[in-house]
């Protein structure tokens, strides 16, 4: 009963087009926008591999969806990094590992690490986006996730408007290995939102190697398209 009022009084709506919905976070008519990649079937042919495997020597890389400007997708990462919505990224989260699961990923990784917040900006987000989207392909790929095995040791700048060059520059140096343990000798499977340059996860994967994992593997929500 209270559920119901709550809905009447505050009736939930879709993200993008703020039409009243039933379900979470999106109409079906947005999430139909929605561009699915296929990197599932062709985890080496895949934008997120290309961007990664010269530096990281990667050993697959997927992306769920094309990230694209003024659409729902942009309007759901948008809530799910500034709006206070971290179940965006588990609901996500738990989308993708479904497909995973049919197609026998969950047996080629052994750890999940989600790209670190810095503390201060973990603190003023309250979450952080890349491990609710961990935590929900966890949930049905049973792939445990190492939250800490990785800190942010400076609280970088946004690389959104930044070019290129800049956005390596600006992560260089920005993490350190907490537990080499978590990393030694596992199938790494390293988290983040979004890929656009790759900067991040790149500065972020050359510390993971340093602890000599036996692969290492990317997962991103989105790639951002040209």
């Amino acid at each position: 009963m209270l559920k119901r009022l709550l809905n009447f009084l505050f009736p939930q709506q879709c993200i993008h087009c703020h039409k009243v919905i039933e379900q979470k976070f999106l109409c079906d008519e947005c999430f139909k926008t929605i561009k699915f990649t296929d990197d599932h079937l062709y985890p080496t042919s895949s934008q997120c591999y290309a961007r990664l495997v010269d530096e990281l020597g990667i050993k697959v890389g997927m992306s769920m969806c094309f990230f694209n400007k003024e659409t729902a997708i942009q309007s759901l990462m948008h809530c799910l990094k500034y709006g206070k919505k971290p179940k965006i990224g588990t609901w996500i989260g738990r989308m993708y590992g479904e497909k995973l699961l049919y197609y026998h990923f969950e047996k080629s990784f052994d750890v999940m690490i989600p790209i670190p917040l810095h503390k201060d900006r973990f603190k003023t987000r309250g979450y952080n986006q890349s491990y609710m989207f961990a935590k929900g392909m966890s949930d049905i790929l049973h792939i445990p996730v190492e939250e800490n095995a990785v800190i942010r040791t400076r609280n970088t700048m946004s690389q959104t408007t930044k070019p290129r060059a800049e956005r390596f520059e600006n992560v260089k140096g920005a993490f350190a290995i907490v537990d080499p343990n978590k990393i030694k000798d596992k199938n790494v499977l390293l988290i983040d939102d979004t890929i656009t340059t790759g900067a991040t996860l790149i500065s972020c994967g050359k510390e993971i190697l340093k602890c000599q994992p036996k692969n290492l593997s990317v997962v991103t929500i989105c790639v951002a398209v040209d």
